[in-house]
């Protein structure tokens, strides 16, 4: 059995599976094979052996989310971004059905490609925001206890204690999803890579994941910890994992120059956020009046008092059900012109990315290489950029700023329902009898189907429709101008 992965902290597997045809023609899980109820009863008491130590070691978050959902009335997705955060990820359990594929001793994953971001402090520009805000609601109040940004400058971007939690109960958990594979498998360098995104919580969090995933095989101390190996590149120069710094036309144009993007969020302001900070001025006598364009960063400061403090007393009270909706469709607005489809760039930009992990796959499949398992830790714009690259989670409409409150509702793909922090994307590949090669691609661990194929794809299939993408001239593609 081999493990080979590349990727945004990935990890891949192979496998040489007999009946696999089969098994893709029988997707339904009631057709998969099962394996005798005493091993599965066994591997459900690990999972459930290990949700308890992360809750004994993470505060429970699910009432305050619950509060949350219930002072907004949105049916908030599996993983919304920045507001749910953690607790539908890290340690959940895991269907029969997942279970007892990890069983299937005639199915092994060849590779597998893992991409993660981790709780954390507010940026430098939400900080900014916060204080404006603290100003603004100095003498409401209704906020007098909570209007200070409690947020220092000096720790923008890095993990808060969760975020540093988070990544060991993944490493934790891809043991346990892939016990089989990792049974037997010890640490050299030269078989499993680690990489990162040249980030103090990047590589805090790469650290973290490593000591999860090994942590009890190793060779230090009672614990038995693995000392490991990761590197990192520049982020102006590393094109795999932090495209949206070496891409000097994305950060020239899509980024700062993007007349489409300001186009929707000037008139989404106008049109919604206007009246939003009418309101709000009027029922908390703020003067001078609400600026519009912080009433989204009303609805960031609610999450991040959630995500650090527990709480949706503070600012996620101040807004009604609906415009909690409508305060984070602003970031939606954002995403999708500055990392997803509403930008041609976007659709190229995670090339280089695809064609290292064609690469990484391919060598090892023909013996070039003895890397099993490439181990990657980037960011969530990262992970956008890749998926939209690889033409996943398209809406049926375009993002705009007039979209209905119902339009708005009903969007199937948006920033809070695909990305999320602790979101993991994995690439198995599968190596069949005949030498036939699948891959399937996992998103928090529920597979999609790949357009164009399907849930398990055949790889040459899987080359043709990515094309020109593979082997792509990133120089030339970031070249500005």
């Amino acid at each position: 059995m081999n493990l080979y992965g590349t990727g945004i902290e990935n990890l891949s597997f192979l496998s040489d599976t007999p009946n696999f045809q089969e098994r893709k023609k029988n997707i339904d899980n009631s057709q998969r094979i099962k394996e005798p109820k005493q091993q599965l009863a066994s591997v459900q008491q690990e999972v459930q052996d290990l949700q308890s130590q992360k809750q004994q070691t993470i505060n429970d978050q699910q009432s305050p989310l619950n509060q949350l959902q219930q002072l907004s009335n949105i049916t908030f997705p599996n993983s919304p971004a920045k507001v749910e955060a953690y607790q539908t990820i890290l340690m959940n359990n895991l269907a029969e059905e997942e279970l007892q594929k990890l069983l299937n001793k005639q199915t092994e994953v060849l590779k597998l490609e893992e991409h993660i971001e981790r709780s954390r402090y507010p940026n430098q520009n939400a900080i900014i925001n916060f204080e404006e805000l603290e100003k603004v609601f100095s003498n409401v109040s209704v906020a007098k206890e909570w209007y200070k940004n409690p947020f220092p400058m000096r720790k923008n971007f890095q993990l808060v204690k969760r975020g540093e939690i988070e990544p060991f109960f993944d490493g934790r958990q891809c043991r346990k999803r892939y016990k089989k594979f990792w049974d037997g498998v010890e640490y050299d360098p030269e078989v499993i890579k680690f990489q990162s995104t040249q980030t103090s919580r990047a590589g805090a969090s790469l650290m973290s994941f490593s000591e999860g995933l090994f942590n009890g095989y190793g060779p230090l101390d009672t614990c038995k910890s693995q000392p490991i190996y990761y590197w990192n590149l520049p982020r102006e120069q590393d094109d795999t994992l932090s495209m949206f710094t070496s891409c000097q036309r994305w950060n020239e144009t899509v980024n700062t120059n993007n007349p489409s993007r300001d186009e929707q969020i000037y008139l989404y302001g106008n049109k919604t956020l206007a009246p939003i900070a009418k309101r709000i001025s009027k029922d908390y006598h703020i003067s001078p009046p609400l600026d519009p364009l912080l009433v989204p960063f009303m609805f960031t400061n609610c999450q991040y008092w959630l995500t650090v403090y527990n709480r949706t007393d503070a600012w996620c009270s101040l807004l009604s059900p609906k415009e909690l909706l409508l305060s984070r469709y602003y970031w939606d607005l954002d995403f999708y012109y500055r990392l997803s489809y509403g930008s041609p760039l976007n659709l190229q930009i995670g090339c280089r990315y695809i064609t290292q992990l064609v690469n990484g796959v391919e060598g090892y499949l023909y013996g070039n290489s003895t890397v099993i398992a490439d181990l990657k830790n980037a960011h969530g714009f990262s992970m956008t950029m890749i998926l939209t690259t690889l033409g996943l989670f398209k809406n049926e409409y375009p993002l705009t700023g007039n979209l209905t409150f119902e339009q708005i509702q009903n969007l199937e793909y948006t920033e809070y329902k695909i990305i999320h922090w602790s979101s993991t994307i994995y690439f198995e590949i599968y190596k069949c009898s005949g030498n036939h090669v699948y891959i399937r691609i996992l998103l928090d661990f529920k597979p999609f189907y790949i357009p164009g194929c399907g849930e398990y794809c055949e790889w040459n299939k899987f080359k043709k429709i990515l094309g020109d993408k593979i082997g792509c001239d990133y120089e030339k593609l970031c070249a500005y101008p």
